[in-house]
């Protein structure tokens, strides 16, 4: 007999706990004063084995309401949907919510992706900047360096080039009688016309640029000398692409 009345009063302890569990659930949650309280005890329940579909079902809809956890949201649904019983009524409400969150997470990958593209293509296009500079100042120097071999070849072919002592000029004898004759008039002095090049612009060029290829500068004299050259242009900061100039030697 006393043997039954200690298990009578085992049963009703057990009885009694179990009740006050099957008790705790979302209207425990919704008691708590804040998110963080209603989280932390749902994560005790679930690491107790306790209340899994209604600490599942909190935790989901507290995820998707902060609308920067979505992924969490799905993963704690879908344990709602594995654990919970299937009369229960939330269960076409969470089938709804989960879709919702998936469709949120999916948008926000895609938010990441595209910025991810458009930061991508910004740099490529700061590259090509760059690499254009770094192309235009090449160029730059092997004009420059053009021209300079250039002058070097046209002083070693004057150079080498032999000088013919001038002829002695022939004197006739005059006779007396045409001393007195009047002489002819001198022929005006030939000019002597100084080497010059031949440029052709290219976009982007102007009389300065091409002054500080072949001169090595871009002072107003060199500037006037190249348009004493080229009585034709009008405007020296805006070339015709595509045109020839003349460039004159010093």
């Amino acid at each position: 007999m006393r043997q039954i009345a200690i298990l009578f009063i085992s049963w009703f302890m057990v009885a009694g706990c179990g009740s006050r569990v099957s008790d705790s659930g979302s209207g425990t949650y919704s008691a708590l004063a804040d998110n963080e309280a209603r989280i932390q005890a749902c994560r005790t329940d679930l690491l107790r084995g306790r209340n899994l579909a209604d600490a599942h079902y909190q935790l989901g809809q507290i995820f998707q309401g902060s609308n920067s956890d979505n992924l969490l949201a799905v993963w704690h649904y879908q344990q709602f949907i594995a654990t919970c019983d299937g009369a229960d009524p939330r269960l076409p409400e969470v089938r709804i919510l989960l879709e919702h969150a998936e469709k949120k997470y999916y948008q926000q990958l895609q938010e990441h992706f595209d910025k991810a593209i458009d930061s991508d293509l910004a740099l490529k296009v700061k590259l090509l900047q760059e690499n254009n500079q770094h192309m235009k100042q090449w160029i730059s120097r092997l004009d420059r360096e053009n021209f300079a071999l250039r002058e070097m070849l046209l002083a070693q072919r004057q150079a080498s080039s032999p000088k013919t002592p001038p002829a002695p000029a022939f004197q006739p004898a005059v006779p007396p009688q045409a001393a007195a004759a009047p002489r002819p008039p001198a022929s005006p002095a030939v000019k002597m016309v100084k080497p010059s090049l031949t440029h052709q612009v290219v976009a982007g060029e102007t009389l300065s640029k091409i002054a500080e290829i072949y001169y090595a500068s871009s002072d107003p004299a060199k500037i006037r000398l190249l348009l004493e050259a080229n009585p034709s242009l009008k405007n020296p900061k805006q070339l015709r692409v595509g045109s020839v100039i003349t460039i004159p030697m010093e």
